[in-house]
């Protein structure tokens, strides 16, 4: 699975079987994609080209093996996704909660909000991934060692042993 930064606030995970485009907002240049994933119902994304579906919602969803199960947060909609035998939670920090927490191994973050440390843990990830406006903020508040990469590339037999954090940016 790879993860690559488009904007500040827009992500592209991509797979041999899919390309999903996250929060399209400011793109520079053409992008192709067989989903958008809306993370915030208020938001109204950019058109992105060949675009088969706009994934906006609470709701259980399949697109091209990749399955897809969003729930409901204060307006925002947290996504779990089954992507080359790896759980991966896409969502802004400002809708993840203890409650809703599912175990993952790679954790998506759009930090729109500071992240909270504990809430960030219920998920027992072992990589967290962050972008947005508090991302850097977020991750030195981890006080762990932090790569910064505008793309990176992860399977399921890298992953780390213990929770390691990578700064989109």
């Amino acid at each position: 699975m790879e993860i690559a930064l488009l904007s500040p606030q827009s992500i592209k995970i991509k797979n041999k079987q899919a390309v999903f485009i996250i929060d399209p907002q400011d793109i520079k240049g053409k992008q192709q994609a067989d989903a958008v994933i809306v993370l915030d119902d208020s938001q109204k994304p950019e058109r992105i080209e060949e675009s088969r579906i706009t994934v906006q919602g609470p709701g259980e969803y399949e697109i091209s093996a990749v399955k897809i199960n969003a729930v409901q947060n204060n307006k925002k909609t947290v996504f779990y996704l089954v992507v080359d035998a790896m759980i991966v939670l896409v969502a802004k920090s400002s809708a993840i909660n203890e409650k809703d927490a599912r175990d993952v191994d790679v954790a998506i973050i759009d930090a729109d909000a500071p992240v909270n440390q504990e809430v960030f843990a219920a998920f027992n990830a072992r990589l967290g991934i962050f972008f947005g406006l508090h991302a850097k903020q977020s991750v030195t508040d981890f006080g762990k060692e932090v790569a910064t990469a505008t793309k990176y590339i992860i399977t399921k037999d890298k992953l780390p042993a213990e929770t390691g954090m990578l700064l989109l940016g």
